[in-house]
């Protein structure tokens, strides 16, 4: 058996639930910035599927507190 590979956690993808969690939102606020052009970068899973990478939401959050200093 193989051993199972170990995905660092900037590199892993959440999916919406977990990404709001993450960015302390609940999912619909988080739906509704990445809808409008204001959210994180988003993964397109599949046709009706996204996913956030880690490192992407991070990135986002330090822009959003450096647009508010």
């Amino acid at each position: 058996m193989q051993e199972p590979i170990a995905i660092p956690f900037d590199e892993r993808v959440l999916n919406e639930r977990e990404a709001s969690k993450f960015c302390g939102f609940s999912p619909a606020t988080l739906r509704r910035r990445v809808d409008s052009g204001t959210g994180p970068k988003v993964l397109r899973l599949s046709s009706h599927r996204i996913g956030y990478r880690v490192r992407d939401l991070k990135v986002w959050l330090d822009d959003q507190v450096e647009a508010a200093s």
